[in-house]
């Protein structure tokens, strides 16, 4: 997968939790992002609208990510998955 795409994932989560772009970093967990369930939505209806995919067979591994660098690997994954 591209830089391009890795760095559309990072502006989705900047754009989708209103966070400061120098703040970004794949080991930050949701916890300390404070997302809840609505912004998870959020960010997976974005996500699946940008990337025109759907995560759905991928919830459960999604939600139990730690960290966001856990989810965006998901995501990678998916994408590829669909190429």
């Amino acid at each position: 997968m591209d830089i391009d795409t890795e760095e559309k994932l990072r502006d989705i989560f900047v754009d989708q939790l209103d966070m400061d772009e120098s703040l970004w970093d794949p080991e930050l967990t949701f916890e300390e992002l404070a997302v809840d369930s609505l912004d998870m939505t959020e960010l997976l209806v974005t996500i699946e609208d940008a990337f025109d995919i759907d995560l759905a067979a991928h919830d459960d591994e999604l939600a139990a990510c730690e960290n966001v660098g856990q989810f965006v690997s998901i995501v990678l994954a998916c994408l590829e998955d669909e190429i």
